[in-house]
């Protein structure tokens, strides 16, 4: 009886059985043997079993990992490119608006004066005015070291009906509610004062003799100035002490441009026109504030 064996092969990458006779009858035969000389042959000659290789992703992929040049360069290209693109826009800003401005500096380091303002500060003061010294007494409210505490005992005073000034002198703040001839008529003014209540003390006060320097068109009224003022303090003891022509002729004297003197010059107008409706009082309030105007606008030369 024939035995018949299954062999497993490959073929073309397919698998194919084939079966073998290993019998011993069969192998006599010749054509047994050309047979299974046949399938040994075919064996022999087929081709190599194809080997399948599985794919496996590869973590370490050189070109997957590899840093993208780009993508780390961007944020710098932009802030570099953003960072011209400003400075640009601020230079162009700056030179609009400083490219009127003279490049030329002096050597010296201190900067070079127009010669028409040369011109003017030397027509502004090629006069000169005489200050008078002034003496009166006054009725002092308080001293104090510090502006902010004055002014709040100013405003004091003020709810009670007392008008003040704040006259700043050596360092210190002066609180001043009235003033008189000579120290009599001071004395009496404080003891009506006292009345309601309200602490003066008579002190004399008194300003030195000087020189100011201002130009033409500011000495006639400045000279003036000073002679109103002396007469209206000589007459604080009448009703109305302001004389109204005389105030009024001083008035029309100040120049449109006043300079330095500009907030002495409103005063006298004010001065002016409130000249009938100003009492003993009220008087005494005006003269004090227009001295002490006077006062600061020389000591600022």
């Amino acid at each position: 009886m024939d035995k018949d064996k299954m062999v497993v092969l490959w073929e073309n990458g397919k698998q194919i059985k084939v079966k073998v006779n290993t019998s011993s009858s069969n192998l006599s035969d010749p054509r047994s043997k050309e047979e299974a000389a046949a399938s040994v042959e075919r064996l022999q000659d087929n081709e190599d079993v194809p080997l399948f290789q599985r794919k496996m992703p590869n973590k370490f992929n050189s070109k997957s990992n590899k840093p993208k040049r780009w993508g780390a360069l961007k944020p710098v290209l932009l802030t570099i490119a953003s960072a011209l693109g400003v400075g640009t826009l601020l230079g162009i800003i700056m030179l609009r608006m400083f490219g009127t401005i003279d490049p030329e500096v002096p050597t010296n380091g201190s900067a070079a004066v127009p010669a028409e303002i040369e011109t003017a500060n030397e027509e502004s003061s090629n006069a000169e005015v005489a200050l008078e010294p002034v003496n009166a007494f006054v009725l002092q409210a308080g001293v104090f070291s510090g502006r902010e505490n004055a002014s709040e005992w100013a405003e004091t005073y003020k709810e009670a009906g007392v008008s003040t000034i704040l006259w700043e002198k050596d360092n210190q703040f002066y609180l001043l509610a009235g003033m008189a001839q000579d120290k009599e008529g001071a004395t009496q003014l404080r003891d009506e004062m006292t009345k309601d209540g309200l602490e003066f003390y008579v002190k004399e006060w008194s300003t030195g003799a000087g020189t100011l320097h201002v130009s033409e068109d500011n000495k006639a009224w400045l000279e003036q100035l000073q002679k109103n003022w002396i007469e209206t303090k000589k007459g604080l003891s009448n009703e109305r002490p302001f004389e109204k022509e005389s105030w009024d002729k001083l008035a029309q004297l100040i120049p449109k441009q006043a300079g330095q003197f500009s907030p002495l010059a409103e005063e006298v107008r004010k001065s002016a026109e409130l000249a009938e409706d100003l009492t003993s009082q009220k008087a005494q309030h005006q003269l004090l504030l227009l001295w002490n105007l006077y006062t600061n606008s020389a000591d600022k030369q």
